[in-house]
Order: structure tokens, then C-alpha cells, then sequence
């Protein structure tokens, strides 16, 4: 039986992936960056 640690761990893992694939897709085409995994937020007027 899983536990509820590991489970209440694998839920949130879960939720953000789901959250950083509807995040990116939602922004459009990614933009170039370092190479680091970082938020691109489009800041309206600009």
C-alpha cells in the first residue's frame, strides 16, 4: 500500500507538470532562454 506522503508527493509532481505544460502552451511559442527551465510571462504593454 502506497503512502500517503508518497502519495500527497506524487499528486503535487503531478499537478505541476500539468500546470508548467498548460502554462507554456498557453504562452505560445517558447521563448529562447539560457537554458534554464523559467517562467516566460508576457507582460501586456510592451
Amino acid at each position: 500500500m502506497i503512502s500517503l506522503k508518497r502519495f500527497l508527493v506524487a499528486a503535487v509532481g503531478a499537478a505541476l507538470a500539468v500546470l508548467t505544460v498548460t502554462g507554456t502552451a498557453a504562452a505560445g511559442p517558447p521563448q529562447p532562454d539560457s537554458g534554464t527551465l523559467t517562467w516566460s510571462v508576457p507582460v501586456t504593454g510592451e
